[in-house]
């Protein structure tokens, strides 16, 4: 993170810097992890969003239970549960 994001406290509202940088990994859960660490450091007070928890039908909660959908990670799509803090990049 420090070779990546060098000063990041201090420098996360500059967004030219943080532009030109970007965390990659083999695994969606290696750059979730990454993120979460970062935002940590920033001491700011965050605003917890949750998406939905179920399904449009009933039918549908059958073939996709609610512990299913909420552990699913898909790269370009906020997770379940997105901190945001006021002044970081989203």
């Amino acid at each position: 993170m420090d070779a990546v994001f060098p000063n990041f406290v201090n420098t996360f509202l500059e967004s030219e810097g943080l532009i030109e940088r970007a965390s990659l990994a083999p695994l969606n859960e290696t750059v979730s992890s990454v993120k979460k660490k970062l935002i940590e450091m920033v001491l700011v007070d965050s605003t917890t969003f949750i998406s939905i928890e179920g399904t449009s039908t009933d039918a549908e909660a059958v073939h996709y239970p609610t512990e299913f959908l909420n552990s699913i990670e898909v790269a370009g799509l906020p997770p379940r549960k997105l901190n945001i803090k006021v002044g970081m990049p989203v």
